[in-house]
């Protein structure tokens, strides 16, 4: 990468050891500039992104254009830096790079990177993540609402509305099919006289005769002559015998 005479450069050392033995690590730090791009005395400069791998000690130095050059266009320039190390993940951080001396990584972390500014059109990157939001409960607690989140749930409920007016009748169906046109529909061939014929089944067996009932007893009376309607028993035949 050739820079411009007046670019400020400096350089990040470290070191990285596993446990309490320090016994050094394996892996590679990157390092990733924002923006990519800047411009120094009207030179325009692609920054790349650089890849320090650890040496068997454990050790980087890796030579960075600088962060506080007054001469950057924009300002603001630094460092994404990631880890891949054989010690385990680790959460990438933000550094600057100081002009024209050896520092540290652990010296220039910061916790993002500041405002890019200048007189291109580039963009800063976006700030930190805001404090998370109040709830609706929340709010309304702040603005004067008494009670627990069931008593505010319960209060978001309206008044029943008012019946809405009925509807006016729908127009009448067409007439349905007769019996005799849904038979004709499903194959009945014939005209109507014929399907009313169709309805009529064959006639049924004869049944079989009921069994003969019991003779009744009679009450059977002869006499001479019959007695007075007063004196007759009931359900009795009076035979009148002459003498």
């Amino acid at each position: 990468m050739a820079l411009p005479e007046s670019a400020s450069v400096g350089t990040i050392v470290g070191a990285f050891v596993v446990g309490p033995s320090g016994a050094p690590d394996l892996g590679t730090v990157t390092f990733d500039p924002w923006p990519n791009q800047i411009a120094v005395d009207g030179v325009t400069i692609a920054l790349p992104q650089v890849v320090a791998t650890l040496d068997p000690s454990g050790l980087i130095s890796v030579s960075l254009v600088a962060t506080d050059d007054a001469d950057n266009d924009p300002q603001g320039l630094a460092y994404r830096v990631s880890f891949a190390l054989a010690s385990g993940p680790r959460d990438a951080a933000w550094c600057t790079v100081p002009g024209g001396v050896t520092s540290d990584l652990e010296d220039v972390l910061i916790q993002y990177p500041p405002a890019v500014a200048g007189s291109g059109s580039g963009s800063g990157l976006p700030g930190p993540a805001g404090p998370v939001g109040a709830s609706a409960y929340q709010v309304a607690v702040a603005n004067g609402f008494v009670g627990d989140v069931t008593a505010w749930l319960l209060s978001l409920e309206g008044a029943d509305g008012t019946d809405g007016t009925d509807g006016t009748n729908g127009a009448d169906g067409d007439p349905g099919l007769s019996a005799y046109q849904v038979a004709v529909a499903n194959g009945f061939v014939g005209d109507q006289a014929a399907w009313l014929a169709s309805l009529v089944g064959p006639a049924g067996v004869d049944g079989t005769d009921g069994t003969n009932g019991a003779d009744g007893a009679a009450n059977v009376q002869v006499v001479a002559a019959l007695p007075p309607l007063e004196e007759r028993e009931p359900d009795t035949l009076y035979l009148v015998s002459p003498a």
